[in-house]
């Protein structure tokens, strides 16, 4: 008698299917183009992430700070911003310095400088450059040129350093 084996196919395990490997691989790939391509979209635009500016200039009058003046500050870089200035009751008081966020104008803070100025603090508001009516467009250095400027501008008008 002649005996014949059979040949046995391998059993198969679970998740071996190459269907479904080949179905997850390509899952797997589009969910990292799609990143990618989301990662590079917010890198491109970044700045339009970040800063949302206003180019409408703010009108002083309208805010109606009494005892504020507009003034303006050349920057580092020959820039002239547009600036609010109320000095404070005191002749040797505090002043603040205070920049804005990432969206609006200084028309949209009045409501802040008239808290520090019903305070007796004086208080130094200015627009970044690319908002509020003011040249250029914001950078993170541009920023930072611009909080100088001033911070420059307070001590060149005759309040001490760190008051």
């Amino acid at each position: 008698m002649i005996s014949r084996k059979r040949s046995r196919k391998p059993a198969r395990r679970a998740g071996a299917d190459p269907d479904r490997m080949n179905y997850l691989i390509s899952a797997a790939v589009a969910a990292l183009v799609c990143y990618l391509a989301i990662m590079a979209g917010m890198f491109l635009f970044q700045r339009k992430l970040l800063y949302h500016p206003d180019i409408v200039r703010s009108d002083l009058a309208a805010a109606g700070l009494s005892g504020a003046r507009v003034v303006e500050i050349e920057t580092a870089d020959g820039l002239i911003l547009n600036a609010w200035y109320a000095p404070p009751a005191a002749a040797d008081g505090p002043v603040i310095l205070y920049t804005h966020g990432n969206a609006g104008t200084l028309i949209d803070r009045a409501d802040r400088m008239r808290v520090y100025l019903d305070a007796g603090l004086g208080c130094l508001m200015l627009d970044y450059r690319g908002f509020g009516g003011n040249p250029g467009s914001p950078t993170e250095e541009g920023l930072y040129t611009d909080g100088r400027a001033g911070y420059d501008w307070l001590v060149s008008a005759g309040h001490a350093p760190g008051r």
